[in-house]
């Protein structure tokens, strides 16, 4: 049992949904929506885990870009 919640980047507009097990924290995000620009759009249908979110994250702070938000 988990629960799921919605997270918004306030940078390019993306919406995920996001699903959190309590005691073991965030297992993986589904992409609502893309970013206004389409960027992405990749993700879209499939469930992201947290390794790859984490990659994500991680790639857009070394670069300290908002280039990499989705």
């Amino acid at each position: 049992m988990g629960e799921r919640d919605i997270l918004e980047c306030n940078i390019c507009g993306a919406k995920w949904h996001l699903y959190i097990v309590p005691f073991n924290g965030f297992q993986w995000a589904e992409l609502d929506s893309a970013a206004k620009d389409g960027r992405g759009k990749e993700f879209a249908g499939r469930r992201v885990d947290k390794k790859e979110i984490l990659a994500i994250t991680q790639n857009g702070k070394q670069r300290n870009q908002p280039s990499n938000c989705y």
